[in-house]
């Protein structure tokens, strides 16, 4: 009878167990994509907990977020006009408004943003896997064209999270990175509402994954970079929906100064960014942050090294660059950068702050 018993009480366990798998399993889970935006004197940053806490330039001290939203914060972003935008865990996207300090609700968003960007007459356009939704017309267009013969789509952009950018002419760009897979670019024109393919000229998608885009007032920039093996970096710069190649960096032998003979690795570029005041390029490698005056990617000669890399993210010797996601010159003249497993960060122009 024991025996009995104790077969029944261990059966009552295993199915609880894997009744808490099943929900666990069937539950959707939580999505948050960590971001930030500069509003005035202060950054508003999301954390991997889905909390807005602000960091005081002035002060440089985080805080608590007095405007609290009751929910679970998915994602941040900022309109042209300077409003603070936010989605919700229940995908509800709400607007800040500044001169009531409280969060309006905009609408329910179909999808989970990974992505959201406004155009020169601040039209909304968020990006999920399922394609770019026009908030003004409520349509969503979608492209499964890849140019990379070993990655292929199937009504998602389901491969990793993308890279987006719009340009001075409203054009969104979304860049794929796969590693060691190589990476897809894909153009999008929101006047038009169709997508299309620069004519490309050196990028190489097999195996030249695509992390980002910066644009100087000119030009808009491709920036890609692989860590598979060694390390290597290409920077193109588009005319006219042409690319060409202003830089690239590859491991490649050199000498010692001792005449002993060794690879050095190329210059790994995570993220990168312009200052039109300054007229000079910012980016960032597994060396730290580099100033570049003169557009010219080419003379090494040229890079004025601002800092090393932030001690924090250096435990792999390319996960400082790889890391880093996105760069912004703050108002203060200084930088934040978005980090893949660290959060926000921020340089002073003497020290790093992490925020968590």
């Amino acid at each position: 009878m024991n025996h009995i018993r104790n077969m029944k009480n261990l059966s009552k366990k295993v199915f609880s167990v894997f009744f808490v798998l099943l929900i666990a399993k069937n539950s959707p889970a939580q999505e948050i994509v960590p971001g930030f935006i500069e509003l005035h004197d202060k950054i508003w940053y999301l954390n991997n907990q889905g909390k807005i806490k602000l960091f005081d330039l002035n002060s440089e001290y985080s805080m608590e977020m007095p405007f609290v939203n009751p929910d679970t914060v998915s994602f941040i972003a900022k309109d042209r006009m300077g409003v603070p935008v936010i989605v919700d865990s229940r995908k509800y996207m709400k607007k800040f408004n500044l001169g009531q300090n409280k969060w309006n609700t905009v609408g329910q968003l179909p999808e989970m943003p990974l992505g959201m960007l406004f155009d020169t007459d601040n039209n909304c356009y968020v990006i999920s896997k399922k394609g770019i939704l026009d908030l003004k017309t409520n349509n969503t267009y979608y492209s499964d064209a890849s140019l990379n013969a070993q990655i292929l789509y199937y009504n998602s952009w389901s491969r990793g999270k993308p890279s987006f950018f719009i340009d001075r002419n409203n054009h969104i760009w979304i860049g794929f990175a796969y590693g060691e897979w190589g990476g897809n670019l894909l153009v999008f024109d929101t006047v038009s509402t169709k997508f299309f393919i620069p004519e490309l000229s050196g990028i190489r998608m097999m195996t030249d994954p695509v992390i980002g885009f910066f644009e100087d007032g000119e030009h808009t920039y491709i920036c890609s970079s692989n860590g598979h093996f060694s390390t290597r970096s290409s920077v193109f710069k588009v005319e006219n929906f042409k690319t060409s190649v202003t830089f690239e960096s590859y491991r490649e032998e050199a000498v010692s100064d001792s005449g002993k003979k060794y690879y050095k690795e190329g210059a790994y570029i995570g993220a990168a960014t312009f200052d039109v005041f300054e007229d000079s390029f910012y980016f960032y490698t597994q060396n730290g942050m580099f100033k570049l005056s003169n557009r010219n990617f080419k003379q090494k000669r040229a890079w004025e090294k601002i800092t090393g890399p932030a001690p924090a993210w250096t435990d792999h010797f390319l996960s400082a660059a790889a890391d880093v996601l996105d760069m912004k010159y703050t108002n203060n003249g200084r930088f934040a950068v978005l980090t893949k497993r660290s959060g926000t960060g921020y340089f002073n122009g003497k020290k790093w702050f992490i925020l968590q």
